[in-house]
């Protein structure tokens, strides 16, 4: 266990990473950190560990907040393999499912340049998912949700 206990990182092979843990414990900010040092010792180039922490902060926070509801002590599985090539990521969650059991569309909301402060609050998170992973596909079964992305 890491980050006073509240998640498990096993590395059960070369370049492969195992995250546990469960919502609403404050694990999120820890494991980032702890994700980008593993992708960094294999070998993973800089502005890619940039991405893939990015990428897992938003996938990690949305199942906190829709797919769990805020809900606590519900599981969280994070599967990574990773070279200096490639990090393929799977999240695994029991939390709501997305709506229609498919991905949300990647279109950015409606903002003003000029008037910061009437930008939504939300409504990014899945237009920057897209744009910064490949291969991004979700599936429900079994109660659980999958959602797997590339970064190369």
């Amino acid at each position: 266990m890491t980050g006073d206990n509240v998640y498990a990182m096993e590395t059960p092979s070369e370049g492969r990473a195992v995250l546990r843990f469960s919502s609403g414990n404050g694990a999120v900010r820890g494991i980032l950190r702890d994700v980008a040092a593993f992708l960094a010792l294999q070998g993973l180039p800089s502005d890619k560990v940039e991405d893939a922490t990015i990428a897992l902060a938003e996938a990690l926070n949305n199942i906190e907040e829709h797919a769990y509801g805020g809900r606590s002590g519900l599981p969280v599985l994070v599967d990574l393999e990773a070279s200096a090539l490639c990090l393929r990521c799977r999240i695994e969650d029991r939390g709501t499912p997305l709506p229609g059991d498919t991905l949300p569309g990647g279109s950015l909301p409606a903002t003003d340049p000029v008037a910061h402060e009437k930008w939504p609050e939300g409504g990014f998170g899945w237009a920057l998912l897209r744009r910064l992973t490949d291969d991004l596909t979700y599936h429900r079964r079994g109660g659980w949700n999958r959602l797997c992305f590339t970064i190369s």
